[in-house]
């Protein structure tokens, strides 16, 4: 348990992982051991949501001086506060994504063996800037196959009965092995 715990003791604290962990729908906050941990993870989500989350810019539709009117002096003054609103609108960033992830928070958890890839494909409309956080924060390889793939297939390249390649042809021929594995992977 010591060396578990020595290993594994802060991987909360492991931002990239936190984050992950948060935006897998089948952990979110569950997956945490630390109230704390998981709370800052929220947060750091959170902003990263707001930063990327698009400011709606209105075209400006200034009239000309040729076309101005008697009535022009109304619209300046409605332009005016409507000026003031959209100025409001970079502190709703911080608040739309703060309910963004409320949201998420509050959905019920998926089953541990269902897709959470599935889930965000089918949600991105819903939640849509946690989804582009999402698409840079669940990119963590989650599992070393492919390269213990690659050192078992390197390992039947070089056998007794192939003792006598030389460095580069083995190069070649491990070079070759990664690229199938990669198609295999990424299914190209």
């Amino acid at each position: 348990m010591s060396e578990m715990t020595k290993r594994f003791g802060r991987v909360e604290h492991n931002e990239k992982l936190a984050d992950a962990t948060c935006l897998d729908p089948r952990f979110k906050k569950q997956a945490f051991v630390s109230h704390q941990a998981a709370e800052d993870t929220v947060k750091r989500v959170t902003a990263a949501a707001a930063a990327i989350n698009p400011v709606q810019h209105e075209e400006d539709t200034s009239e000309s001086a040729a076309s101005a009117s008697a009535g022009a002096m109304f619209w300046e003054d409605f332009d005016e506060r409507v000026a003031s609103l959209r100025a409001s609108a970079a502190s709703s960033k911080t608040s739309d994504s703060m309910m963004e992830m409320r949201a998420y928070l509050a959905e019920p958890l998926l089953p541990r063996t269902s897709d959470p890839l599935a889930w965000w494909k089918r949600c991105s409309p819903v939640y849509k800037t946690l989804s582009e956080v999402m698409k840079a924060r669940l990119c963590i390889v989650a599992t070393s196959v492919p390269s213990e793939r690659i050192f078992s297939k390197t390992g039947q390249i070089i056998s007794e009965r192939r003792n006598r390649l030389s460095p580069s042809k083995v190069r070649e021929l491990v070079f070759f092995e990664c690229k199938h594995v990669l198609k295999q992977v990424l299914k190209i």
